[in-house]
């Protein structure tokens, strides 16, 4: 006699091996999705900044040896895109709490993003990534700290009648000037090594990779 109780014992496992079958294999592509966004993200707001030093780069006159008064300006250049529009004015109002809290919090969603390219990128390529973001934000902090300083000097040359030179050496600014070049060289060496085209193409493999 057959018995129909094992048939629809049978079916009904096979529908849940079944069932467990396919929502695996969407877990599966759902987890490559949500990679390939996250990495396609990081990859264009990366390139953004690459885009955006590459044309600055050399504006920075390390020899000269004199108060580097285009800081602002070049600041201006290097947050002029999208990601980082919103903080462009912030050396025009460099002791505003406000500018000052939207500029901290962008340094921190810029240093995010190089711990992520850590996480999300395979081989030489994320610490290449990881590495040129973390000095971005880095030499935007010290242009924001420079500026501070020629604020100061500015005032007080003003306040106590100084001249150039002296509020130049009374607030020591080729200290100063010095840390801003060593940041803006660390970048420029960082820069090199990711605009790289193999290393170029290795990230833009991982992505259709993913």
């Amino acid at each position: 006699m057959f018995d129909w109780s094992m048939t629809l014992s049978l079916v009904t496992a096979a529908a849940a091996i079944l069932a467990l079958f396919m929502t695996n294999r969407q877990i599966r592509q759902s987890n490559k999705q949500a990679l390939f966004d996250k990495r396609l993200a990081l990859w264009t707001t990366a390139q953004g900044l690459m885009e955006l030093f590459g044309r600055n780069r050399n504006q920075f006159d390390t020899k000269k040896d004199e108060v580097f008064f285009s800081n602002n300006l070049l600041f201006a250049w290097l947050t002029n895109n999208a990601f980082l529009s919103d903080i462009s004015p912030t050396l025009d109002h460099a002791l505003d709490s406000a500018f000052q809290f939207d500029f901290l919090r962008k340094l921190e969603e810029i240093q995010k993003l190089a711990v992520e390219a850590s996480l999300i990128f395979r081989g030489n390529t994320s610490r290449y990534l990881g590495e040129f973001l973390d000095d971005y934000q880095a030499l935007l902090f010290k242009m924001y700290q420079y500026q501070i300083l020629i604020n100061h000097m500015t005032d007080d040359a003003n306040r106590f009648r100084w001249t150039l030179e002296e509020a130049t050496d009374r607030l020591d600014e080729p200290a100063y000037r010095n840390h801003l070049f060593s940041a803006y060289k660390k970048l420029d060496a960082s820069y090199e090594k990711f605009c790289n085209p193999s290393i170029q193409k290795k990230i833009e493999r991982q992505i259709k990779l993913s």
